[in-house]
């Protein structure tokens, strides 16, 4: 079993696009996440350090994190700014996880520190 990528998803709808999808697209993605999901998939992973999911808005991870939520899905993710930006890309990390129902994370860039652990019951809010 996998995840299902939000970048070859968004890759699959909007190719190498660097904006925000409309909401034809968005619909499209949703659905490609769902059938994964249905197929066995853990989860929705994301690269938000690489292209194209780099133009990926916060909102946009959400809603297809949401599609996972029913099936139990996990979120794994690679954040945004790990060598510039830990300690917000990892908040970003907490608050999708929350908007989509306190689903698992995993972050692939492991740098929890505990200043960083102290923040997420402050995302449960």
């Amino acid at each position: 079993m996998s995840y299902i990528g939000h970048n070859a998803v968004r890759k699959e709808v909007m190719g190498m696009a660097s904006r925000a999808p409309e909401e034809d697209e968005l619909q499209r993605m949703q659905e490609i996440v769902k059938a994964a999901m249905e197929e066995g998939a853990l989860g929705l992973s994301s690269g938000l350090m690489y292209l194209p999911g780099s133009y990926a808005s916060t909102e946009e991870v959400i809603a297809l994190a949401k599609v996972t939520a029913p099936y139990g899905g996990r979120y794994d993710s690679h954040v945004r700014d790990p060598a510039n930006n830990l300690l917000d890309s990892l908040q970003e990390c907490l608050d999708i996880a929350h908007a989509a129902g306190w689903m698992p994370i995993q972050d692939m860039s492991r740098q929890w520190p505990p200043r960083t652990l102290a923040r997420a019951p402050k995302s449960s809010a």
